[in-house]
C-alpha cells in the first residue's frame, strides 16, 4: 500500500516542500527521513543544516545562553529552504513558534503537524530531558508548560496528525495517507 500510495502522492501534488513541525522529541527528523524516502525526494532538518553551517553544536547556543541567535539562523535558514522544491523539512520544535518562519511556512509549504499527546510525551521525557537543549535543566512542570505554550501555533499547521514516536512504520503511513488526502483536493485549497 506504501508503494502504491507514495507514486500517486509523487505524481499528484504541487512540488512545493512539505514541512514537518512538532514538539521537541517527537520524530520530526526521522519521519522525515523515512517520509522523502518513500516520497524519492530531499531531506533537510533544520537543526543539522544549522550545526553544519555554523559548525556548533544546538546545545552550545542553549547552553551558552544564545538562543536567540540560534532563532535568527533558524529564520534566516527558513527563508533559504523554503525555495527548495520537493523536499521534507524537519523544523525544529522551536522554529514554527516564529511569527515570519509560521507565516512563511504556511503560505508555502504543505505543513504537517506531528502530534504526541502530553501524557504520551510525559513517557518520553526521562529518554529525551538530556538529550535535547530546550528540555535540559527543566522540571516535568516547565516542560508541560513550553508543550501547552506552543500548542496553538502547532495548530494552525495544515494536516494534523497524531503520532507515536514509538511507532515509526505507523507515522510514515500516516503521513502518506494525509498527502494523499490533499493531493487530491483542488489547489487553490491551500491559498
Amino acid at each position: 500500500m506504501v508503494k502504491t500510495l507514495s507514486s500517486a502522492i509523487t505524481q499528484g501534488r504541487d512540488n512545493r516542500p512539505i514541512a514537518l513541525v512538532g514538539f521537541t522529541g517527537v520524530g520530526k527528523s526521522q519521519t522525515g527521513r523515512f517520509l522523502s524516502s518513500e516520497l524519492k525526494c530531499s531531506f533537510i532538518d533544520t537543526d543539522s543544516y544549522i550545526q553544519n553551517m555554523t559548525g556548533r553544536l544546538v546545545d552550545d547556543f542553549f547552553e551558552k545562553g544564545k538562543e536567540d541567535l540560534f532563532r535568527r539562523y533558524e529564520r534566516g535558514v527558513a527563508q533559504q529552504l523554503i525555495q527548495l522544491k520537493n523536499t521534507v523539512i524537519a523544523l525544529g520544535g522551536g522554529a514554527f513558534i516564529d511569527d515570519f518562519t509560521r507565516k512563511l511556512f504556511l503560505a508555502r509549504a504543505l505543513v504537517i503537524h506531528l502530534y504526541v499527546p502530553w501524557d504520551e510525551y510525559e513517557k518520553l521525557l526521562p529518554e529525551l530531558a538530556n538529550s535535547r537543549p530546550t528540555l535540559k535543566y527543566k522540571s516535568t512542570q516547565e516542560v508541560s508548560e513550553l508543550y501547552s505554550n506552543r500548542m496553538p501555533f502547532y495548530a494552525q499547521a495544515h494536516i494534523q496528525l497524531t503520532v507515536f514516536p514509538a511507532n515509526l512504520s505507523k507515522t510514515v503511513d500516516l503521513c502518506l495517507e494525509a498527502l494523499a488526502v490533499e493531493t487530491e483536493r483542488p489547489k487553490e485549497a491551500f491559498t
